[in-house]
């Protein structure tokens, strides 16, 4: 038990002249360890050296301090040992977790008891808005926070908060309960699958709604089905749901026999999820204009499209880099991934290189140490746009379309050399190899890829223990 002195306005407590005479006294409360509490009444400015009667303790804590900034009292008093316990309190407009103490707050001094009162040392707060505020006076321990973490979200799911909705078969979490309070227009809990949905904004949406909403014009009862078809299917094996190639194709494509069977089809859904449906709309446009409905069937509908996913994305971002300089030198190719990249590519290349020629690439420590020699290749970086560019020519592929992304440092390219001869490059992104090809986007060999993993084994899996040796 801490040693405490309480000090307190005499004309605010309640006592025999209470309300009748206006004095200057206060009330000091001395409440000891040894369980002695003492209540003195004097002037604000007259001194006195306490002793407890019945320990003679003299070391008493300034509890008014305390309740003033106890950020600022802990911490000339990080000694003390304080009583903790957790609690939750919770109103229209927020649900805080709460790790407290008790201290002396006032007194009832006509019965001369001493008032505790909790103080928040630590919170963790949900607002009805989604937000989460964290604030602390003590020290910042990760097992206290998790504790907060852990009390908010069992009282979530205990007690119905903000109209959240809820799942039969799955638990809240903070992460579901902040994005449905920031979109409190999405009704159904499976909405927290969906990709991109925090961009619709109807109001009070339903699931139901939404999937017929995707069928724009589209009535058609096949149609409606396969949607529907296709979003368990995405649930079931990704455990989200991504409509950009629903959205697409149900406004470009007018056969509602083609519509449904690409409606059907199962495209790597996981990989197009960040595929922006506004480049996804122009490469479909554009590709009308040459090649029938059934064409395009034919080239979503095959095992080239599936086997060049990565071909497909660097293909629509190759048409909208400069659409206008594609439409003006497009010259009619198989409706094939792999043609329609390559002529996508002939077609912008003059332009991006007088983009990119002159600019320079920078890198950070840890990436250029990768740069070494193993085995018998040769690892760089390319220094600038030229450089970048001339990789690109010599493998035949479309790296250059990726300097705007190694300058903003949202990915790196490495380059593998043989006798001063680029042989393969390998595009890295979080700490994870995004693709890997020799000339011609063909895939690595075996001997290239044992290179390959070995490298990025000693300088990208085991980075931090390198890091921590040197």
């Amino acid at each position: 038990m801490i040693a405490w002195k309480l000090t307190t306005k005499f004309d605010k407590e309640r006592h025999l002249f209470f309300e009748k005479i206006e004095t200057d006294y206060i009330v000091e409360t001395y409440i000891c360890s040894c369980g002695h509490t003492d209540f003195i009444t004097k002037y604000p400015e007259q001194k006195l050296k306490y002793v407890c009667k019945e320990c003679e303790n003299t070391k008493f804590y300034n509890v008014n301090n305390a309740w003033r900034n106890i950020e600022y009292f802990l911490y000339q008093n990080f000694d003390l040992e304080f009583s903790y316990e957790y609690d939750i309190q919770s109103d229209d407009d927020m649900i805080s977790s709460l790790y407290i103490t008790s201290i002396p707050k006032s007194i009832n001094f006509a019965n001369r008891k001493v008032i505790y009162s909790k103080k928040t040392v630590y919170s963790l707060a949900l607002t009805i808005n989604g937000e989460l505020k964290e604030n602390y006076s003590l020290r910042f321990e990760q097992k206290i926070l998790s504790q907060l973490k852990n009390n908010l979200t069992q009282y979530i799911n205990e007690n119905s908060c903000f109209n959240i909705p809820v799942s039969i078969e799955k638990d809240l979490n903070l992460s579901i309960a902040r994005f449905f309070l920031k979109n409190k227009h999405l009704k159904d809990f499976d909405f927290y699958y969906w990709e991109h949905i925090e961009k619709v904004k109807e109001k009070d949406l339903r699931i139901k709604d939404a999937l017929e909403n995707l069928a724009n014009i589209h009535k058609s009862r096949s149609v409606k089905k396969a949607i529907y078809q296709n979003y368990t299917a995405q649930l079931y094996d990704t455990g989200k749901f991504n409509s950009t190639f629903i959205e697409v194709f149900c406004k470009t494509i007018k056969d509602l026999n083609i519509l449904t069977k690409l409606i059907n089809l199962k495209i790597g859904y996981s990989i197009y999820s960040n595929l922006d449906k506004d480049k996804l709309y122009k490469i479909m446009h554009f590709l009308k204009k040459y090649y029938s409905e059934k064409q395009l069937l034919k080239l979503y509908d095959s095992e080239e499209f599936n086997a060049n996913n990565y071909l497909f994305i660097d293909a629509v971002r190759e048409l909208n880099y400069n659409i206008e300089n594609v439409k003006n030198n497009f010259k009619k190719v198989s409706c094939k991934v792999q043609s329609l990249h390559d002529e996508f590519v002939r077609c912008s290349k003059e332009e991006r290189y007088k983009e990119m020629k002159n600019k320079r690439l920078t890198y950070s420590e840890e990436e250029l140490k990768a740069c070494v020699a193993q085995d018998t290749y040769h690892v760089k970086l390319p220094k600038d746009g030229k450089e970048l560019f001339d990789w690109s020519e010599a493998l035949h592929n479309c790296m250059a379309q990726y300097f705007e992304m190694i300058q903003n440092s949202k990915t790196i390219i490495y380059g593998f050399f043989q006798e001063n001869i680029l042989v393969f490059a390998v595009e890295i992104c979080d700490d994870k190899v995004v693709q890997a090809s020799s000339k011609y986007n063909i895939f690595l060999d075996e001997e290239q890829q044992d290179i390959l993993d070995k490298w990025f084994g000693l300088f990208f899996i085991n980075k931090e223990r390198l890091s921590h040796v040197a």
